[in-house]
């Protein structure tokens, strides 16, 4: 069996448990009654909530990632060095950060959803590096890896890009790790109905880039949290 239909299992039937685990209305969980109508011994079932949420309430809080290297000449991974920078500013210590992902669609997933079912954020940040662009991206989309399905982010990517200088709009995640992982994001959110999630790919960080591009990506960070 591949990684990737190993993963589509492994999803759908956490998504299923999870179902019937939270049937709960106090719980935020839909209800189904049967109920005999007219005296006809008849039983019908009726859907009390047509929406199935994992929880009332979701935290305040970004969940944000970044991967680990992949390549031996590899010193570091800008994604996971982005996070190093802006972790430690005082507006930022409150989020939740998965850094050093392994560079595999299907644990890397993994690892992401079970901290999306335990934390809740109010969205979620996938950091990736673009060795071969020099801007941050915005991935408007992530493609079905060995599928056809696309599955788009809910934000509004084209004004979060208005007051960067040093970021643009993509549309092509790269199909390889990355790309999966958002896809499954994406996914895992839809299914819960949590919150959003948006993938960056962030470039070699130079010292040339370097100012630009954190300062940006706080700008954009400031705007998520407003959504």
């Amino acid at each position: 069996m591949g990684k990737e239909r190993a993963l589509r299992l492994y999803s759908d039937n956490c998504s299923l448990r999870w179902r019937y685990a939270n049937r709960n209305p106090l719980l935020g969980g839909a209800v189904s009654r049967r109920e005999d109508r007219g005296g006809s011994g008849i039983s019908h079932q009726r859907s009390v909530s047509e929406t199935v949420r994992y929880s009332p309430t979701m935290s305040n809080r970004l969940l944000l990632t970044a991967f680990q290297t992949w390549l031996p000449q590899q010193v570091s991974n800008a994604s996971d060095d982005l996070l190093g920078l802006i972790g430690d500013r005082p507006e930022f210590k409150q989020h939740h950060y998965l850094r050093k992902l392994p560079v595999d669609t299907m644990i890397a997933s993994q690892q992401a959803c079970a901290q999306i079912d335990q934390l809740q954020p109010q969205g979620v940040v996938c950091c990736g590096m673009a060795e071969g662009r020099s801007q941050l991206s915005l991935e408007a989309q992530a493609r079905e890896p060995g599928g056809a399905a696309i599955l788009e982010t809910t934000l509004p990517i084209t004004q979060l890009v208005k007051p960067l200088s040093a970021t643009m709009i993509s549309y092509d995640a790269g199909q390889f790790v990355c790309e999966g992982l958002y896809f499954h994001v994406l996914r895992h959110l839809k299914i819960r109905g949590l919150g959003w999630a948006l993938f960056v790919h962030v470039p070699l960080l130079t010292p040339a880039n370097q100012e630009i591009v954190v300062e940006d990506f706080v700008t954009l960070l400031n705007g998520l949290q407003q959504q």
